[in-house]
């Protein structure tokens, strides 16, 4: 089963919640439409806990992580793997707590 969970780096949330032992995790990306969040139901979860979601172009990503933002992963538990959520055009998918 595949788990959602945004790592926003301001607030400190870590993948460790998810995997008892991140260091096993593989890092990889996941190439998705704009319209995947809302029908995958991670706009939906998102939105039940608080958080905001947008597309980001990958070269501001480092950036708005000073205003609260952080990269969205989906973490598959069974394989352990990490994937970043990123458009065709090469924007990312970030979160950050509503507030």
């Amino acid at each position: 089963m595949i788990e959602w969970l945004g790592l926003l780096y301001g607030l400190g949330k870590d993948v460790v919640n998810y995997v008892k032992d991140s260091s096993q995790l593989k890092e990889d990306e996941k190439l998705v439409d704009s319209r995947w969040p809302e029908k995958s139901g991670l706009t939906e979860r998102a939105n039940k806990t608080g958080l905001e979601l947008r597309w980001s172009a990958s070269d501001k990503v480092e950036s708005r992580k000073f205003d609260g933002w952080g990269e969205m992963y989906s973490i598959d538990k069974e394989n352990k793997i990490k994937y970043k959520l990123v458009q065709k055009n090469g924007s990312v998918l970030i979160g950050r707590q509503r507030g």
